[in-house]
């Protein structure tokens, strides 16, 4: 049985959803979900329970993000899953005539930010190659730090927990750089 389910957050400075239940049960809902700003997908639950012919009610069309990307994604998922949108503030039924051209544009507006967030990666990558610069971390031993590494580790009084410690690195990381090394008295 496809069901009517209402979706509210609180996004507010005052974090008040009594309004939107309000509107959310006057629509007609079935079931109302409402999360906690603070969970890192707050429309994860939401998404959960959407089943193919169901329809998502919200009252405004920010409660399915934080920003444009958020909210363009959630229309995406919503519409994948098979189910409509209904917006009450901005009028919006997607399951409409003229609802369908609205996400089919809001899908196109997806792919146009992936390509714009993409492209500016690659300029911002493209700009550091240029200055020099490759991406991730520095380096944790100069070549001269390994060098030094190497004849500690080659005297039998030291060991690699000692010289990671002087170094200020992991073990992992000396022998990533260095190897196994056995003090020429053990041969």
């Amino acid at each position: 049985m496809n069901q009517k389910i209402g979706y509210l957050r609180a996004c507010s400075v005052n974090n008040k959803t009594d309004s939107q239940r309000e509107s959310l049960k006057f629509a007609g809902c079935d079931l109302i979900i409402e999360d906690e700003e603070k969970e890192p997908q707050p429309f994860s639950l939401c998404l959960e329970t959407l089943k193919p012919g169901d329809v998502l009610v919200v009252t405004s069309l920010e409660m399915l993000g934080r920003n444009l990307a958020g909210v363009l994604k959630a229309i995406t998922s919503i519409t994948e899953r098979g189910a409509s949108l209904i917006s009450l503030s901005e009028g919006l039924d997607s399951s409409s005539e003229s609802g369908e051209p609205l996400v089919r544009m809001c899908h196109l507006l997806m792919r146009c930010q992936q390509a714009l967030v993409l492209k500016k990666n690659q300029k911002g990558l493209m700009a550091c190659r240029a200055r020099g610069r490759l991406g991730g971390r520095k380096k944790k031993l100069s070549q001269k730090d390994i060098t030094q590494i190497k004849e500690l580790l080659s005297r039998p009084e030291s060991s690699v927990s000692d010289v990671a410690k002087k170094y200020g690195v992991s073990r992992t990381t000396i022998y990533k750089y260095v190897g196994v090394i056995v003090p020429e008295h053990a041969l």
